[in-house]
């Protein structure tokens, strides 16, 4: 007999919160995990194979999208990176053709080839528990396309496809075939190697271990990658970005499953940063704890700042938050916790908190997460409580 609790309604807004919720745990506990590590292997990592992530498609398919800014708006609100990404995109092959070119007439008359793709045969490997018989798999052939790249100081960003000749296996479609899955996206991991060069910067390594889009289909991946470029020294104007890419993998349904294709796919693209479109403003502002903010950055995309912090005290042991001019915490940029979203928020002005990390997660976020929170905003907003039990606290306003 079915259980009477499965019928009591649960209101849309108490359930997207809850959704919402634990969404950001998983990031918070991801990325609070990642920094400590870093730091820990700090010396190890300056040593070793950056991983990247990224991922293309089918030139036929990719045909079916000939203006520029297309892959990205038909892809931009499915990641957990969300942005207005179509608006400033360009040809990944040629930097100066834009969004709302038609790729195909450019091309044309270019005589150029204004996306980067590369095939490869690949081993699939299927390691399921006691299963040996899942690891004999007929290989495969991958194409991966980046037929549109944006950029800012803090990140690259490709918009990509991916086919399959075989077809991916159907547990990798998970917003497709699993009603309890809430992420409301579908995600691949990927391995590979990256650097950047170009201007008077030294070259430098990439960093990312995703890519989030969804399956259009049971052979065609379509979606968006970011690449935090926040912690290193971007050329002001352009830099070449030079991808090696070594593997791709994604969970199977069953506990501890993954499926896995080995490969070498290779590119090289232009990358073309437009600092006109973002703001820094100068704070330069510490408490006689030592707690502070130098600097607080926006982009077209996300919002971030630069702490200050007591000798004693390091980047894990606290936990920068940001709110939108309404006083409502602002979305993580993906896997970053210390980068925020601007996508469909009033971000003209920002109120900017340092908060205890274990407080912070354990205990002040619950403040926003509450079933009640919109009862209590009408008269203390989650700014207005973080000022009350942050180690640190301003706010700015940009143009």
């Amino acid at each position: 007999m079915p259980d009477d609790m499965d019928f009591i309604p649960v209101p849309a807004e108490l359930d997207h919160r809850i959704d919402n919720a634990l969404h950001q745990l998983k990031r918070e506990k991801h990325s609070h995990f990642l920094r400590k590590t870093s730091i820990a292997f700090a010396s190890a990592a300056a040593a070793a194979a950056a991983f990247f992530t990224v991922c293309a498609a089918n030139p036929a398919w990719a045909a079916t999208l000939p203006v520029i800014g297309s892959l990205f708006r038909s892809t931009q609100t499915e990641v957990s990176y969300k942005g207005d990404y179509a608006k400033n995109a360009y040809a990944a092959g040629n930097p100066d053709v834009s969004a709302g070119t038609s790729a195909q007439m450019s091309s044309d008359a270019a005589g150029e080839t204004l996306t980067v793709t590369s095939s490869a045969e690949v081993e699939v490997v299927s390691d399921k528990e006691n299963d040996a018989s899942a690891k004999a798999l007929p290989d495969d052939e991958i194409t991966m396309e980046i037929p549109e790249v944006t950029c800012t100081s803090k990140a690259l960003y490709l918009a990509v496809t991916l086919t399959s000749r075989n077809g991916f296996p159907e547990g990798f479609r998970q917003t497709e075939n699993e009603p309890a899955y809430s992420l409301g996206y579908d995600c691949l991991s990927l391995l590979s190697e990256g650097e950047i060069s170009g201007g008077n910067t030294s070259t430098v390594t990439l960093h990312t271990d995703q890519l989030q889009g969804h399956y259009a289909d049971a052979s065609h991946f379509k979606g968006i990658i970011r690449c935090d470029l926040s912690t290193m020294t971007v050329p002001a104007d352009s830099f070449t970005a030079k991808l090696k890419i070594t593997k791709l993998y994604g969970d199977l349904p069953d506990e501890m499953a993954y499926q896995n294709y080995t490969g070498t796919w290779d590119f090289t693209i232009p990358v073309r940063v437009d600092p006109s479109r973002e703001q820094t403003v100068a704070v330069n502002d510490k408490n006689a704890d030592g707690y502070g903010i130098a600097a607080v950055t926006e982009t077209p995309y996300e919002v971030t700042a630069d702490m200050m912090l007591p000798d004693a005290k390091q980047k894990t042991d606290v936990f920068l938050v940001i709110c939108d001019a309404s006083g409502d915490l602002l979305e993580y940029q993906g896997e970053n916790t210390d980068t925020y979203s601007t996508y469909g928020r009033d971000t003209s002005r920002v109120f900017i908190f340092i908060c205890d990390a274990d407080d912070y997660l354990n205990n002040l976020k619950g403040y926003y997460y509450s079933e009640e929170y919109a009862q209590k905003k009408a008269t203390m907003n989650f700014a207005q409580y973080l000022k009350q039990h942050a180690l640190y606290s301003t706010e700015v306003s940009f143009d």
